[in-house]
């Protein structure tokens, strides 16, 4: 029997990812843009597993899936608190979460540190109607300046610790194509690892 997974909220960035890799692990998805609910449960009968995002599963909803035949459930995130953990280890669901190179965040965060002072808002906006004075659009010099970031978490901003001015406190990571796609792969993997009865990296509870 090919493996099936139920993919809730798909975005139109996403649907030729899924594609790619339900093709190179040769199992079948079921797809929907819908958020998942007690009222759509059916949605999943005859697949094994979910892919989810942010839209809370509560314990009624798990345990409709659990019934429905759900033997695991993987979240396109790096958080899980949108999950009734507590539930899913009751009904024995194994629960796992995705990650993403660290340097997603390191590169998102210099570039919008770089156009806060350069003004850049101020300067694409001119261009649009093609304004190139330049009254109030002087920017600064990163190199002369302390730069704080908060929000850094367990990654490794390696780009931004090497700059000797900038304090670092615990930043939410941006969407890049390798990010989305590692998501994706991530999520798919763990939901194949559990139904095969094979250990996951990622595995939550």
């Amino acid at each position: 029997m090919t493996m099936k997974i139920a993919v809730f909220n798909c975005r139109p960035d996403e649907r030729g990812l899924f594609e790619f890799y339900k093709k190179k692990y040769q199992i079948e998805l079921k797809i929907t843009t819908e958020a998942p609910t007690v009222e759509n449960y059916s949605f999943v009968q005859g697949c094994q597993a979910v892919s989810v995002i942010t839209t809370p599963i509560d314990g009624e909803l798990l345990r409709a899936w659990k019934e429905a035949g759900i033997r695991a459930i993987s979240t396109r995130t790096v958080g899980y608190d949108h999950i009734d953990l507590e539930t899913a280890k009751k009904l024995n669901i194994p629960i796992s979460n995705v990650s993403y190179t660290p340097h997603t965040v390191a590169e998102y965060t210099v570039m919008t540190i770089l156009m806060a002072i350069r003004r850049m808002k101020t300067i694409l906006t001119r261009y649009q109607v093609q304004d190139y004075s330049l009254t109030d659009v002087r920017g600064k010099e990163l190199r002369n300046m302390t730069v704080g970031v908060v929000g850094t978490g367990n990654h490794d901003m390696a780009v931004l610790n090497a700059m000797p001015n900038v304090l670092m406190t615990p930043h939410t990571a941006f969407f890049t194509d390798e990010a989305a796609g590692d998501m994706i792969r991530y999520s798919l993997e763990s939901c194949i690892a559990e139904i095969e009865g094979k250990e996951d990296p990622r595995r939550i509870c």
